[in-house]
């Protein structure tokens, strides 16, 4: 079953088109990392996703239930933290405002 659907997504800055045309599907567990050169568009596409920047051009779909996170660049506030505590506080957070089910 699809979980996420992205159809023909664009995102401008200005006049410079950073992507358009992207289209693509996630599909129930599947696993998936993006991976890119610095100024790609990689945390903005997540921020599109999650609803955080608005789409200058197609189409998000979740299914019902479908939750979308990710791990903000430069978060760790404490060095006594390793990534893995950070990774697991979001989790927590989710878990805490019923987010999705442990």
């Amino acid at each position: 079953m699809t979980a996420l659907s992205a159809h023909n997504l664009t995102k401008n800055f200005g006049e410079r088109t950073l992507f358009s045309g992207l289209t693509f599907d996630v599909m129930d567990h599947d696993k998936v990392g993006l991976v890119g050169d610095n100024g790609c568009g990689k945390t903005t596409l997540l921020r599109m996703l999650t609803g955080e920047l608005p789409l200058d051009g197609g189409e998000v779909v979740r299914a019902k239930g479908t939750v979308i996170g990710y791990m903000e660049q430069h978060v760790c506030s404490d060095a006594a933290h390793t990534l893995w505590d950070e990774v697991e506080s979001v989790y927590a957070y989710c878990n805490l405002h019923g987010l999705w089910k442990a």
